[in-house]
């Protein structure tokens, strides 16, 4: 029963993401490939506020995601400039950027071999199972970031992020401030994603750079694109396959290394075979990556 509710905390955490994810690669048709950047800029500031400055793990909780969104509005003044490809590309260059400095800052962030953080207090069941304790919190969160993103799609500012993504030179002559709008869209992304890399941290009680490279911010956009864009249920139906491939590799007996190679090779397929039939995902409503008009 632990195991299974570990993997229900893990599915949560990659629906939140999923679901920040889609604010941006969705609503706004950016191919953003830092988000894996901010997942794991929440966790290590967390677990930095604890272990290097000794402010208390609740409070490096509550904290964490407002640095992150700091981080992430200095970022977008000049990722607002920019679009399409250009776009991919610089997000890819801060997402080398951010796992480079954890990887190789070691008296900071401990290299390679991470930070052991026990945010839990001892004693308590957090400490001892605390997939059994954050499980319906985690439920709670995605279920509460699901409904407040819904309603942001349908607000109007959603709908003028709707009118940039289709023509960002039309939304500019009908007056809409698009770097602005842009900005608070990707800031509250970063933040959600953060956010995620709290409560990574408060589950597993380590954080090292392995779960934040490049390829995980991939595979977080492919999430979003397999199952739809500008689509809740499509994010939440995305994290739900990545999490079941590897449970039914392990069914077969398949587990290390060659697990996770045919992990991502059965994902790549799946993939090609949704833009090749389906270009909106599976309950998607948009396209992922638009041409945006100059």
């Amino acid at each position: 029963m632990e195991y299974w509710m570990m993997i229900g905390c893990i599915f949560g955490l990659y629906a939140l993401l999923a679901i920040s994810l889609n604010m941006v690669a969705g609503e706004m048709g950016l191919m953003s490939l830092c988000h894996a950047a901010f997942f794991g800029m929440g966790a290590y500031t967390a677990a930095l506020l604890v272990t290097k400055l000794g402010i208390s793990p609740w409070l490096s909780s509550l904290l964490s995601p407002f640095f992150v969104a700091a981080m992430a509005a200095m970022l977008a003044i000049p990722l607002s400039r920019i679009n399409g490809d250009f776009f991919a590309i610089a997000t890819f260059g801060l997402a080398l950027v951010f796992f480079s400095v954890i990887l190789h800052w070691t008296s900071l962030t401990g290299g390679a071999f991470g930070m052991v953080v026990d945010l839990a207090p001892h004693g308590t069941g957090l400490a001892r199972n605390p997939s059994k304790i954050l499980l319906l919190p985690i439920c709670f969160i995605v279920l509460g970031f699901s409904l407040i993103t819904r309603r942001w799609r349908r607000s109007p500012l959603g709908r003028v992020l709707n009118t940039i993504r289709e023509d960002q030179t039309l939304a500019g002559s009908l007056g809409k401030r698009v770097g602005t709008q842009r900005l608070i869209s990707f800031t509250v992304s970063a933040s959600i994603a953060g956010l995620a890399g709290v409560i990574y941290l408060w589950i597993v009680g380590i954080v090292d750079p392995s779960g934040f490279g490049v390829m995980d911010s991939v595979m977080l956009l492919a999430m979003v694109i397999v199952g739809g864009a500008g689509s809740n249920r499509g994010s939440i139906a995305g994290a739900a396959i990545v999490v079941i491939i590897p449970e039914l590799l392990r069914s077969v007996g398949l587990t290390g290394q060659a697990a996770a190679n045919l992990r991502q090779i059965i994902f790549g397929i799946l993939l090609y075979l949704v833009l090749l039939y389906r270009p909106k995902g599976l309950l998607g409503r948009l396209h992922v990556g638009v041409e945006q008009r100059t």
